[in-house]
This record gives structure tokens, sequence and C-alpha cells, in this order.
């Protein structure tokens, strides 16, 4: 019966409705004048027998293929959302943002880098504490990144925070995550986003240890200077670099963030991240402190304490022309000491509040911390004082 040759067992592997069209070939019984037509249905049989074969084979190839790139790699989303697969753990890393390199080595990630920039060459601070940093290549110079030496580099991911930095490696197959910051939030989750890229659980717990103590110091300089009245609160130039002192932070930064959470008031009420000042702007805005940041921050001080034109600024008359702390970054801009300079500004402009908190001890212990560094006394006041390691 047709129903018993459908279940016979062909030779050979094939199917048991092929194996059944082959036995009822092979019958003495069966008319030569079908021949033809049986030939076409075995034909056809074997065709799609095949095509089912082969597609059953591409398909296994497929699922084997994501089983095994599930198997060793992950997901990571970046700052703007976007989710980059890049390996279980990161063991080449490339990072050409100089202030990620710090959240790297703080993570515990140091070992990690095979390429990083020229500004980070040029941090005397991070080179002190992580030497092997000046033997890096740089791939990368402002947003343009060289990729053919990236690719002779073979990092299995890169960091940075330029966009066209992340869409040039990504063309070249290299993963790239974009890590960046304006507020304390996005610091943190840049934090986070490094500590992923890792993929260790002491990075994970490093990040968790570091957000912790910043949403503390966060939470302190609230606490102790919540409700305090706008008349109360002092006012602040903050200088960008002391190589130009006509460049001043505003209000729509990072600067402008830890100014208005230490309790004092930007004197640059323009809402712009970075602006110019002149001598005649400073004497109008009579700010009653004046900070310049940066590596050349005293170059600063002296031009501005110096200018006969700002002898009466109140700043300039009560000795509050200061430097900015720089530690393996600059406190007051893109760096992970962020979570110190908090407690180093709220102390500047109210220390009557703040007597407490010891600065020196603040900046050793987060240094032993995060960068498994032990600072003498002498050189956490360098930082706190904006004075790179001495010689």
């Amino acid at each position: 019966a047709a129903s018993d040759v459908y279940k016979r067992q062909g030779d050979g592997g094939v199917d048991r409705y092929t194996a059944g069209v082959i036995a009822t070939l092979k019958k003495e019984s069966f008319p030569m004048r079908h021949h033809a037509v049986a030939a076409t249905l075995l034909t056809a049989t074997l065709l799609v027998t095949g095509c089912t074969a082969e597609n059953s084979a591409e398909n296994t190839a497929e699922q084997t293929t994501q089983t095994t790139q599930e198997d060793t790699t992950r997901l990571l989303t970046d700052i703007d959302g976007t989710d980059v697969r890049v390996p279980k753990q990161v063991t080449r890393l490339a990072d050409t943002w100089d202030v990620n390199n710090q959240f790297v080595l703080m993570l515990g990630g140091g070992d990690t880098l095979v390429a990083t920039t020229e500004e980070a060459k040029q941090l005397p601070w991070l080179t002190k504490i992580y030497p092997h940093v000046t033997e890096l290549p740089t791939p990368a110079s402002g947003t343009r990144l060289n990729v053919e030496e990236l690719k002779e580099i073979n990092p299995e991911m890169l960091l940075t925070s330029s966009k066209e930095q992340v869409e040039a490696a990504r063309t070249q197959g290299i993963p790239a995550a974009r890590v960046d910051f304006d507020d304390f939030e996005q610091l943190m989750k840049s934090v986070r986003i490094t500590a992923n890229a890792l993929g260790t659980e002491e990075a994970d717990q490093k990040a968790t240890e570091y957000v912790t103590y910043m949403e503390r110091n966060l939470k302190m300089v609230a606490d102790r200077l919540g409700g305090m009245p706008g008349e109360k609160k002092p006012k602040v130039l903050h200088i960008v670099g002391g190589e130009d002192v006509t460049q001043a932070d505003g209000p729509d930064s990072l600067v402008g963030e830890w100014i208005a959470a230490t309790g004092a008031r930007n004197v640059v009420e323009e809402v712009v991240d970075v602006t110019t000042v002149t001598p005649h702007d400073i004497v109008d805005a009579a700010p009653d402190f004046i900070i310049v940041g940066g590596m050349e921050a005293q170059l600063g001080v002296d031009k501005l304490v110096n200018d006969p034109a700002l002898a009466n600024v109140p700043a300039v008359k009560q000795g509050n022309v200061v430097k900015n702390p720089v530690g393996t970054s600059n406190w007051g801009r893109y760096s992970a000491e962020e979570a110190l300079q908090l407690l180093w500004a709220a102390k500047l402009f109210h220390p009557e509040k703040f007597e407490d908190v010891d600065l020196v001890a603040e900046t050793q212990q987060f240094y032993s911390t995060f960068y498994g560094y032990e600072l003498s006394t002498e050189d956490a006041q360098r930082i706190l004082d904006g004075e790179g390691p001495a010689a």
C-alpha cells in the first residue's frame, strides 16, 4: 500500500518519503511507460530534499554563530543610548579621551589601555601615578582618528568623547562607545559606562563605590547650604585657564553646576558654556572670588592681581584670586576628582560651615581608595594648591 511505502526507511540517510519512491521504482512490476514520470518525481523530490537540507544547515550555522557571539560578547549602552556589542571582558582598550583615561585607571583597568592621547601624557599627576601611559600610542587628535594606526594597535574596543571618532572606528569594524558629561549625573553615568566596558567585577564595584562617594558629598554640601538666601552667596568668576584670562566658564557647564551646588553665584549670567570677559566686565561683575583653572593657572593669577584695572575688584582686594586644584585631571572641569572639588569649593566659599572637612585627608583617602596610590601630606597639599609633583 502507498501508506506502507511511505513508512519504509530508505538507505543513505534520505527521508522516508524519498526512500519510498526509490523502493517503488525498484519493483519489477512498475510499468515502463511510467518511468519518465517517476524519474521526474524523483528528481523533484531530491531537489526539495536537498534544498531543505541546505536551508537547515544554514539555519544551524546561523544559530551556532549567534550562540557563540552571545557566549563571548555582551551589549554595552553608551552615553547616547546606543547599544554596542563588545567582548565580555575587554583586555585591549583604546581610550582617546584624556579625562576618561583617569576613569579607566580608577576602575582598575590601567593594564588594559593600549592607546591614549597626547593630552593625557601632559598631566603630571596622572603620569606619576600611571607612568605606563607615556609609552602608549596616540592615534587621535581632536576629533580626528587615524583609523589605520588604530587598526595596527588592534584594540578590542574604543572609548572616546568624539562622535566623529566613534563613527570612524565603527566603519572599520572596531566596537566604539561614547562617554561624555557636562553635569554630575552624566559624570556618574560615564563612570558606569567605563566600568561596563571593562567588564570586570572590580570595575563594577569601584564604580559603585565612586558613585556612592560622589552622592555623599553632594548631599553633605546640599544639607549644609540648603536654604541659603541669594544675597549671602558669594559671586564667583571661573577663568578657564591661565594662558588666556579672557575666557570664563558660564552656567551651562560642569563648572557652572558645581558653583551653584556649593552655594555661590556665577557672575557670568549668560547661559553659555564658555564666554569672553574683559577687565571692564570683571570690574562691573565685582566677583568675591576669582578661580583660575588649568595647569598654567599661576600665569592667570599673576596677570589678574597685577592688572591695575582690577585693583578694586573684591576678589583682588581680599586676596581671593586662587588656583583651582589639579590632580590626575583638572578638578574643576572634566574629572573624577569633581567629588573632591565639591568639598574644596564649599569650604572656600563657606569656611565656617565646613571646618570639620580636612581636604588634605580627603584627597589622600581618595587617591588611596580609587587609584591605589598613597599620597604624602605634601603631595596632597600640592594638588590642592594646583601644583604638579615635586621635582
